[in-house]
């Protein structure tokens, strides 16, 4: 989209479904694709898609891993993909163009959305729990260098948020609308 005219200039192609994206330093743009077991990785400089990358647990898994969230570490070339479905995070070499490469998963609670990373490069935080089929959605983190997540606190309808370097949490509250924060230790949410 031409932000001064407000044209289209070009579609460009993605899965099925996309719903979160993240854009690298390099210009690669990373779109998860809900309906299917992908992110499409785009060359935003050449306005086309340039990769595909399979998050399913395997290769030949059937669709159903719901990639939903993404997060990206551009200190180590790393995107963090949610895989709701699969109740994993998935972690995604992206050094080389072209060449990424699923180094595992993270396992997680029942259906993870909204994945954060941590400014200190050490932790991903990550909402637990479907919007429609729960009413209350759990903020959990999980530390990268391994062990069970551990629950933050709980709130209802989380969608997207951000982690800032002072130790804040902010996410977009669905429903009643608005901002809300909290420490990432856990602790209370407050409106911002």
């Amino acid at each position: 989209i031409d932000t001064a005219s407000g044209k289209v200039i070009k579609a460009i192609p993605t899965g099925m479904n996309p719903n979160d994206m993240e854009l690298g330093s390099d210009g690669r743009l990373y779109v998860a694709n809900g309906n299917e077991n992908t992110v499409t990785v785009i060359d935003t400089k050449a306005m086309r898609p340039i990769e595909t990358i399979n998050v399913g647990l395997t290769s030949k898994a059937p669709e159903g891993a719901t990639p939903n969230g993404l997060a990206l570490d551009r200190k180590n070339n790393m995107l963090f993909v949610a895989n709701a479905d699969n109740n994993t995070v998935a972690l995604v070499d992206i050094k080389t163009a072209n060449d990424s490469e699923v180094e595992g998963f993270i396992p997680t609670g029942w259906y993870p959305t909204g994945v954060l990373f941590s400014p200190d490069g050490r932790q991903l935080a990550f909402i637990e729990g479907d919007a429609i089929y729960s009413s209350k959605r759990q903020i959990q983190k999980a530390a990268l260098s391994g062990g069970a997540p551990t629950a933050l606190f709980d709130y209802d309808m989380f969608h997207r948020g951000d982690w800032a370097e002072d130790g804040w949490i902010y996410w977009t509250a669905q429903y009643p609308g608005g901002i809300v924060r909290m420490r990432d230790s856990g602790g209370a949410v407050e409106p911002v």
